[in-house]
């Protein structure tokens, strides 16, 4: 009794214990079965979960339709990731197809149409925008690539730069099409540009800033949340206040020094090294990372000028506002557009001016006319003018800072879509012609996620004497809305009564009154009572010194990043608070932490908490086994509902969507939404290109008039900026997988910048055909069925790039330590934007520049991660693929400024039976000719520029006399040959049947980053062995055909929309003997369709390949196989010819046109289980299993 009144006694003091145990091992056992039964459906739950993030994030656009197109029509690993950024990847990669696609256009319509001058001007207008749009977008594209994580959004000033170069896109886009606005003829002539694509581009540049906003605001709320509550915000104090940050102290003091040495003197009477302000612009060098001065001494300088892209960290500085002037006399009356009037163009990145003035002579009776354009970047004027009438400064796009300058005009005299903040000038309206209505500013911001506005702070509004004697005759006012979602803000300035009292105007009715943003703060004068204010919705008039904080220069144009380099004086802030402010931590988070700590000393038993471990242990473990049982499935549903999450945010999520799966790489089966958007990015590009390419055919075949000639030309200008800033963005994504970067806020800045630039472009194109009807009918020409996608998906890409910013600056602020101190820029440099460095800043103070060094690459040796590439690429032939840092023997370039003209130049000089590598750059353009590198020239490399911007295409055809052999473009039988970043193409058409792109007959034959595009037989790979890896193959019947050991890696192969009735094969080998060691392997590649097809793919059907000859054999392993493909997957060539004798093999092939269940049920067709058995089909094999001396 004892003993058991000591076990009962035992047993209640352990009562708990036991019990607890008992329920622990039930919790276990629960979350095992849970955990096993949860994953069992893994591959659903994810891919819905995919699926709805697409949605989610495209709907977030304003063309939701465009971007879940963009999204999927690149389907790669992206489709089935969880990481929004893939959909701003891929809305940045339609973009570009679609602002390619314009180009193109343009191209087509001033080389084929022959346009008139207003109408030619247009669309050259829309070239340059384009071209800007896509070089912003190729920025924001690699910017994102190199932030996997999205750290750097987390950056405001990165984040800033990210927004404004895609919203820069969306005023490239804007500005193309205001340019056909001037007439009937221009109008129509836009009509026939845009087609029915009814500017897609533009479109998808603003899907593509509101998704790059979204990533930037989830990074930066992340941040935020988690950021320390006792951090210290140190802000400027009183010396350099105003400046934008990104204006270095350097150029702040070339902008206040009088003691500078310009690298060249430009003068009028001969006394210096140039007679033109061109001619030295011309000599200046390119992508300078140095400031470069141009001293412009005392005189009137008759010209336009223009400071290309290339001509970067260009000074102009001259003898004074009243004794240097640039002046000419351009307008839109006398032919030609509003963008194409300047008198000067600045575009070149990080342009500063002093001491001069900019002048259009044209007067009033001629309308739009232009004194200054300015689309460079982190460009900055100090002392200077700007005079006119109609339009006088065109503040285009990208981030500009005027301080200390003098702007005159009549109507809509601030104008356009940048980031533009304007201190301490003086801003005078001008007696304009009789009926007239006098506009300051027309501001052009076309889609609601664009950084841009103009900002006029601390100046002074009023008349010039001409028109203060007569200002009883004219109404005046503040600005009205150019663009849907204007935005214009006065603050602290001083307004006098020239102002009518409703201080602004309608532009046409109850257009955008509901969605602009107009504001006033703290104005003074005689004109800045708002008493009598317009009653608009959009219209307000500010009370809050924290909101009227976001339009300093320090917050609107980053301007303590790069304003201090400038030397100009600037603030960073609002005149009242020059104080410095204290960040302090709440009351509210002290009281929370000493809580927290309060209860951390109350520990819980020890029992308890290894009780805790225990089951938590339990539970991981459970989970994991039960979530890798199923995981393939799970992803795929996950990666879809991203996908369509992503697209949806944007403004046309089926361009999006379509965007992204048009491009199946492995991307649609990773975790990382970032793909989303680099396919977007390759869908935009080819849109440009292709709008690039139809504007050249029109001016080459149908003699367009001249204004339609220059609408055109302008176009293609457009479109060439759009495709460098895409092409920049794509390979910043590229180089930060982590999106780390992106948590930067002037990293995120720069990429939404690339991407805005590619929409600018876009509009900047159309703008040049509204001039007349002629021009209008010319734009539908241009357009014709696109509904300018190029645009559409410009606007996508922003859209999903803003996302991926915001996501990733959310993540980095939820993950802050809460010991972080956020260190603003110091006390000495405040004012100026923060891309203006300190070393620019001093240029503006000093003639001492300490130029940037950069930092040497370092080339990484090929390891045993490499071990796709075939054995005889060796080590160096491997590094010429992959570094950027070559040096050619000679260069080709089409417009004149290579040794040669022509391709076939440069390769008929090439040395004959060659044992070393020679190289032949072939600079960006369109090579329009036939080539041939016959037996003896070996070892030769063709050098591109990149897949959209290099391009050798012609015509040959079966139809029009000839055979499949000779029809190709480009055919290469010398030994050894390599191409890099360059497309062959071949644009005989659809119904001119046979009609080869490339041709390979070379042994030991590599492609890197190549394009090979046409209908019917666009690559024959006729003989011996081949390599192409990380290629675009485009096409429609036997695209892929021919007889050599081929290996295609990690490729996108897009079947395209054929004629009515055709059948699309992707594949047709030739083996005809059993013994050759010949076939097609399609490896770690993405089989889809393109955007065109995608939309139609009902009506046709598509299959992996039919057999040529009898022993045809083609092996599709480990690729992404999209649901273009009919389940059958193959198809016959004619009856039961070679079915028993080909070999038609499948290997770990994914997506939804990759099951094998409704194969054919051929004799030769074979589904590979084996490793071993699918191992002889690599590369390391395939095409290496022989004596290379042969």
């Amino acid at each position: 009794m004892t003993q058991a009144g000591q076990y009962i006694s035992m047993s209640k003091k352990n009562k708990r214990l036991v019990l607890a145990i008992f329920a622990s091992f039930l919790l276990v056992a629960t979350i095992i079965a849970i955990a096993i039964g949860v994953n069992s459906h893994k591959n659903s739950t994810k891919n819905d979960a995919a699926h709805a993030l697409l949605m989610a994030s495209c709907n977030s656009t304003r063309y939701p339709d465009l971007c879940y197109s963009a999204a999927t029509s690149f389907p790669d690993d992206s489709g089935k990731s969880d990481d929004p950024k893939a959909v701003i990847l891929n809305s940045i990669n339609a973009t570009i197809d679609a602002i390619n696609s314009n180009k193109i256009k343009a191209d087509k319509i001033l080389s084929t149409e022959n346009p008139k001058k207003k109408q030619k001007t247009a669309l050259e207008d829309c070239r340059k925008n384009y071209d800007s749009s896509l070089a912003d977008l190729d920025k924001v594209w690699g910017e994102l690539k190199r932030n996997p994580n999205n750290q750097l959004l987390q950056q405001k000033s990165y984040a800033e730069n990210l927004r404004t170069k895609a919203s820069s896109c969306k005023s490239n886009d804007d500005s193309c099409l205001d340019g056909f606005s001037h007439s009937s003829p221009l109008r129509e002539l836009r009509d026939f540009f845009l087609g029915s694509s009814k500017d897609d581009a533009g479109k998808m540049c603003s899907n593509t800033l509101e998704l790059i906003k979204k990533l930037i605001e989830d990074a930066q709320a992340i941040a935020n949340r988690l950021r320390t509550t006792s951090r210290k915000l140190k802000e400027e104090d009183d010396s350099d206040e105003g400046w934008p940050e990104w204006l270095s102290v350097t150029d702040r003091r070339l902008f206040q020094s009088s003691l500078l040495t310009p690298d060249v003197v430009v003068a009028a009477d001969g006394s210096g090294k140039y007679r033109t302000v061109s001619a030295a612009v011309a000599a200046a060098p390119k992508h300078s990372a140095k400031r470069y001065i141009i001293k412009i001494k005392a005189g009137v300088y008759r010209e336009n000028v223009e400071v290309p892209s290339e001509k970067t960290n260009i000074m102009f500085l001259g003898d004074g506002r009243k004794k240097t002037i640039i002046t000419a006399s351009r307008n839109v009356v006398d032919g030609g557009t509003t963008y194409h009037s300047a008198t000067v163009a600045v575009v070149g990145q990080g342009f500063l001016a002093r001491d001069i003035t900019f002048q259009n002579t044209a007067g009033a009776s001629k309308y739009q006319a232009v004194a200054l354009r300015v689309e460079s970047d982190f460009a900055a004027f100090y002392k200077c003018g700007m005079l006119a009438y109609q339009n006088t400064l065109h503040v285009h796009s990208n981030r500009q800072f005027f301080t200390n300058c003098y702007i005159a005009g009549t109507v809509d005299f601030i104008f356009g879509n940048s980031a533009a903040v304007f201190q301490d000038c003086d801003i005078r309206a001008r007696r304009p012609n009789p009926g007239q209505t006098i506009t300051i500013t027309a501001q052009g911001r076309s889609d609601p996620n664009q950084n841009t506005g103009i900002v006029i702070q601390k100046s002074r509004i009023g008349a010039t004497p001409d028109l203060q004697h007569a200002r009883s005759n004219f109404s005046a006012y503040l600005g009205r809305p150019w663009k849907e979602y204007s935005r214009t803000v006065i603050m602290q300035s001083s307004i006098s009564d020239v102002i009518s009292p409703a201080g602004w105007r309608e532009w046409k009715g109850r257009f955008a009154l509901d969605t602009l943003h107009f504001a006033e703060y703290e104005n003074s004068g005689a004109g800045a009572g708002t008493s009598g204010r317009v009653p608009w919705k959009g219209y307000k008039v500010i009370t809050d010194a924290t909101e009227a904080q976001a339009f300093t220069a320090r917050n609107f144009i980053t301007g303590s990043s790069w304003l201090k380099s400038t030397t100009f004086p600037f603030s960073l802030v609002l005149v009242h608070l020059w104080n410095v402010a204290i960040y302090s931590p709440s009351r509210e988070l002290m009281t929370q932490a000493g809580q927290y700590t309060s209860m951390s000393k109350k520990n819980k038993r020890l029992v308890l908490a290894i009780l805790a471990s225990f089951l938590l242990v339990a539970a991981i473990i459970a989970i994991a086994i039960g979530v890798n049982s199923h995981k393939n499935s799970t992803k795929n549903d996950a990666a879809h509902a991203l996908l369509m999450a992503s697209c949806n945010s944007t403004r046309y999520p089926d361009l999006c969507y379509s965007a992204a799966t048009s491009f199946p790489d492995d991307s649609a089966k990773s975790g990382d939404p970032k793909a989303v958007i680099l396919k977007n990015i390759n869908a935009t590009i080819d849109a440009i290109n292709s709008k690039k390419i139809e504007a050249n055919k029109i001016l080459s075949t149908k003699n367009p008039t001249k204004k339609q000639k220059t609408a055109l030309e302008d176009c293609t200008k457009n479109y060439d900026s759009s495709l460098a800033d895409l092409d920049k963005v794509w390979g910043e994504l590229n180089r930060n997988p982590n999106n780390k970067k992106l948590q930067q806020q002037s990293y995120a800045d720069e990429l939404t910048t690339k991407v805005s630039a590619c929409k600018s472009n876009e509009d900047s194109c159309f703008d040049g055909f509204s001039h007349s009807t002629i021009s209008r009918k010319l734009r539908d020409i241009f357009l014709g069925s696109s509904e300018d996608n190029a645009g559409k998906m410009c606007s996508n890409t922003l859209s999903l790039i803003k996302g991926l910013i915001e996501d990733a600056q959310a993540i980095a602020n939820r993950l802050k330590t809460t010991s972080s101190k956020l260190k603003e820029e110091d006390d000495s440099d405040e004012g100026w934007p923060e891309w203006l460095s300190v070393t620019d800043r001093r240029l503006f103070q000093s003639s001492l520049l300490t130029p940037d060094v950069t930092t040497s690459r370092k080339l990484k040796e090929e390891d045993d991660s490499d071990e796709g590439w075939p054995e005889w690429l060796s080590v160096t032939d491997r590094r010429l693929f992959q570094s950027s840092l070559l040096t050619p023997d000679v260069v080709v370039a089409a417009d004149g400024s290579g040794k040669y003209r022509t391709v076939s130049a440069a390769v008929a000089d090439a040395p004959k039976h060659s044992a070393k590598r020679y190289i032949i750059k072939i600079k960006a353009g369109v090579y329009r000719e036939n080539v041939e590198v016959p037996s003896e020239k070996t070892n030769i490399m063709f050098l591109g520029d990149g897949r959209k911007k290099t391009i050798i295409t012609s015509s040959r055809n079966v139809v029009d006399g000839g055979t499949t052999y000779h029809s190709a473009t480009v055919a290469v039988v010398g030994k050894g040959f390599l191409a890099r970043d360059i497309t062959f193409q071949n644009t005989a058409g659809a119904s001119k049947y046979q009609a080869v792109a490339l041709r390979v007959e070379s042994d030991f034959a590599a492609f890197y980053k190549c394009g090979m595009v046409a209908y019917q037989n666009t690559l024959h790979v006729h003989s011996n062995r081949q390599f192409f890896t990380n290629c675009y193959i485009a096409g429609t019947v036997d695209f892929i055909f021919g007889n050599s050991a081929a290996v295609f890696q990690d490729c996108d192969i897009r079947a395209r929309r054929p004629n009515p009735g055709q059948t699309i094969t992707i594949t047709a080998q030739g083996r005809s003997d059993p013994n050759q060691k010949t076939g097609i392997v399609i490896q770690k590649s993405r089989i889809g369709a393109t955007p065109d097809l995608q939309h139609a793919r009902s009506n046709f059907s598509a299959y992996l390949g039919r057999p040529w000859k009898e022993y045809s054999r083609t092996v599709i392993m480990q690729s992404s196989i999209s649901d273009v493909i009919s389940p059958a997957g193959w198809r016959e060539w004619k009856g039961r010819f070679a079915l028993n004798t080909l070999h038609f093999a499948e290997y770990e092939n994914s997506g939804a046109g990759a099951g094998t269940a409704g194969r054919v049920p051929w004799k030769g067709y074979k589904v590979i289980t084996d490793a071993t058995e699918a191992q002889a089909f690599t590369a390391r094999n395939f095409i290496t299993d022989w004596d290379v001396a042969l």
